[in-house]
C-alpha cells in the first residue's frame, strides 16, 4: 500500500502546504529585523509561530533530502510494486475465489 500511495500523500502535502515550505523564514529572520514583517504577513487564523511550526514540519517531510530518502524506501523497503504481484499470485490461495465465482456463474445459469 505505502509503495503506491506515498508519493500522492507527498504530493498533497506539498500542495496543500504551497510554494512557502521551500522559503520559509530562517531562524535569523525569525529572530532579526524581519520578525516583525513575518508575524504580520504568516499569522492568519492562527498565530505566525504556530503556522511556522507547522509548515517547517510540512518541509521536512515533502522537500528536504529528508523526503527524498522517504520516497526511496518506500519505493523499495517493500520491493517494487511489480514484486508485490509476483509474491502475492505465489503465495495466494485461490481456491475460495473459484469456489466463488463457480457459484455466481451457476447461479446464472
Amino acid at each position: 500500500y505505502s509503495n503506491t500511495h506515498f508519493t500522492e500523500v507527498l504530493r498533497s502535502l506539498i500542495d496543500i502546504s504551497g510554494g512557502i515550505i521551500a522559503t520559509l523564514p530562517s531562524q535569523e529572520d525569525l529572530e532579526g529585523a524581519l520578525k516583525s514583517l513575518i508575524e504580520k504577513y504568516m499569522s492568519g487564523a492562527t498565530n505566525a509561530r504556530d503556522r511556522i511550526e507547522v509548515l517547517k514540519l510540512a518541509k521536512e517531510l515533502g522537500a528536504t533530502s529528508m523526503a527524498g530518502c522517504m520516497l526511496t524506501l518506500m519505493v523499495h523497503a517493500e520491493g517494487s510494486i511489480e514484486a508485490s504481484r509476483i509474491e502475492l499470485f505465489r503465495n495466494y490461495d485461490f481456491s475460495e475465489a473459484s469456489t466463488l465465482i463457480e457459484k455466481i456463474l451457476m447461479q446464472k445459469n
